[in-house]
Parts: C-alpha cells; sequence; structure tokens
C-alpha cells in the first residue's frame, strides 16, 4: 500500500501491525488524503507470498466436493476417465481455481464436463 509491504494475517481484512500502518500514515500520499477519502476506504495491492500454480476450471468440472477437495477428470483421447483429487484454492465467475495433489499441472489440458463425470467416484 503506497510502496509499504505488509502481511495480511490469515482469515482477516485488516493489518494492525503498527509499524506497517506507521510506514504508511507516514506515506506522503496517505498524509495529503482528507479524512472524508480515508474512511471511504482506502484501496491496496494483495498478492500470495508464494505463487500458486492453479488450474482454471469450470466450477462444473469439480465434483465430490469436501470442503475444499474433490476431483476432476482430465480428459485426453486416450481417456481413462481416472479422477485425479484438487484442492480448491479460489472461484468466480462459473470458475474454480484448483490445485492438483498428484497430478502434473501442465499435462491438463482440457477437463471432463457434465456426462462425462457420470458414475466417477472422487476418492
Amino acid at each position: 500500500m503506497y510502496g509499504v509491504n505488509g502481511i495480511l494475517p490469515a482469515d482477516s481484512t485488516e493489518i494492525t501491525d503498527a509499524e506497517f500502518l506507521r510506514n504508511v500514515s507516514a506515506n506522503e500520499t496517505f498524509q495529503s488524503m482528507d479524512m472524508q477519502t480515508k474512511k471511504a476506504g482506502l484501496d491496496a495491492t494483495v498478492a500470495l507470498k508464494e505463487p500458486l500454480q492453479v488450474l482454471r476450471v469450470p466450477a462444473g468440472a469439480v465434483f465430490g466436493i469436501d470442503g475444499s477437495s474433490g476431483c476432476i477428470v482430465p480428459k485426453s483421447h486416450n481417456a481413462s476417465n481416472t479422477p485425479v483429487k484438487v484442492t480448491i484454492v479460489g472461484s468466480e465467475l462459473g470458475v474454480s481455481l484448483v490445485q492438483t495433489q498428484d497430478a502434473d499441472v501442465s499435462a491438463i489440458a482440457n477437463v471432463e464436463i457434465g456426462s462425462g463425470l457420470n458414475g466417477l467416484v472422487c476418492k
């Protein structure tokens, strides 16, 4: 925020780290804002400390969901229809962002949806 980096604690939307707050409040841009602008909220960029490699798949491709775990079925010409365990790390507008647990993400270009999932079990 305003060139100052901090850590957003897990499961929180507030940063209470005194040093971070001191550094932001000392920033020229922050100091030049009127109180009404500050009360309206401040913009910041949030990024993961370490990047995650994820697949972006249609939400309907994830089945057998239990909490944040589920399965997808990679689609290929020699399809074995073997489910792959995934962890759901995000979703929006009809897509899910998933991490595979035991599969090479770069080898998955397409996934089964709809009737291609009939009768499959996520273990």
